[in-house]
């Protein structure tokens, strides 16, 4: 693997505390100018600027300690994380686009599709529970292939669909301390209904056999 230098992480690009900070400081300012985002946030309190602060300098270490995780068991220049070693250059980003997964009859890899049953005001949350496992922990790990997590429409219901290289490889992430953190947070919130699938049949608009 070839030797990569790394010039500075996110948390670092954006000022660090302070940067953070006065980021912060400006947002919440002109969202309490704003008369349709005022009431949202409330008349105002000081420890709400303190308190987005740390959330974000927060998500940002956590961001990069998954990213070096990863590559910590990197063994060639493929395996390394997208964003390692490159340099942060904003203004030549371009957006990407989403797709669905791929999905194939007899494909070779693993299907799951996971229920998680709920009471409908709860079910944002146990949206957002499975989002953070997805974004902050198995998008990570070895193995992960993709991940849809939907809800029903009338609140019940929030429905995994998950993808991986093997069975294997989604034990070894559930068995991580990154995830289990997360997914206590279910805790009395859902029935969970787990399944091992195999794609049966695929047809698509417009394509025939």
């Amino acid at each position: 693997m070839s030797a990569r230098t790394h010039p500075e992480t996110l948390y670092q690009h954006a000022g660090g505390d302070e940067g953070l900070h006065r980021l912060e400081q400006t947002f919440y300012a002109s969202v309490l100018r704003d008369p349709l985002l005022k009431p949202l946030f409330g008349e105002g309190k000081a420890t709400h600027v303190e308190h987005l602060t740390w959330f974000t300098a927060e998500s940002f270490v956590e961001f990069g300690s998954r990213v070096a995780m990863q590559n910590s068991h990197a063994t060639a220049d493929d395996e390394l994380h997208p964003l390692r070693g490159a340099p942060l250059d904003l203004a030549r980003r371009r957006p990407t686009a989403r797709v669905m997964p791929e999905i194939r009859a007899a494909a070779e890899y693993a299907t799951f599709i996971n229920t998680l049953s709920c009471q409908p005001d709860k079910q944002g949350e146990v949206v957002q529970i499975n989002v953070d496992i997805v974004e902050r922990v198995a998008r990570t790990f070895p193995g992960f292939i993709s991940a849809s997590v939907h809800r029903s429409t009338d609140g019940t219901r929030v429905i995994n669909y998950l993808q991986w290289e093997s069975a294997e490889h989604l034990t070894a992430m559930q068995r991580s301390p990154e995830f289990q953190a997360i997914a206590r947070r279910l805790a009395g919130l859902i029935e969970f209904d787990p399944h091992e699938c195999e794609v049966a049949h695929v047809a698509e608009r417009g394509a025939r056999r």
